[in-house]
């Protein structure tokens, strides 16, 4: 069995209240690791869409995404270089909204124990 080379994920954020009638922005952290180890496969974290707001109905999305070993930052015209640190110090009402990770190959001499988490 091959692992598919992209690895898209959506954290549940949002719930809906049965009393209110509404859809409710769940206001919790949600750790980004750099590297996901599925199996013997390896899924290297490279973009992250993050939604910036309280609510469901409002709010601003914008996107944090890596390039070679660079970090940017993507909102709306504006384009700016930014660091891995932003990813581990998102709080609400910043959260991830997509999680975009690419099969990495492991190279021979290292095993998926050799990778370490959090956002570099």
């Amino acid at each position: 069995m091959e692992a598919p080379p992209r690895l898209i994920l959506t954290p549940k954020l949002f719930r809906y209240d049965p009393s209110s009638h509404q859809s409710i922005k769940m206001q919790h952290s949600v750790c980004l690791d750099e590297h996901l180890i599925i199996d013997s496969w390896i899924y290297q974290l490279y973009a992250v869409e993050i939604h910036y707001g309280s609510c469901v109905d409002s709010g601003h999305y914008y996107t944090i995404s890596k390039d070679k070993n660079d970090w940017y930052q993507f909102n709306d015209g504006s384009v700016s270089r930014t660091s891995s640190d932003k990813l581990s110090r998102l709080r609400s009402p910043e959260t991830p909204y997509i999680i975009f990770y690419s099969l990495s190959p492991i190279p021979p001499s290292q095993t998926p124990d050799d990778f370490g988490s959090g956002p570099s």
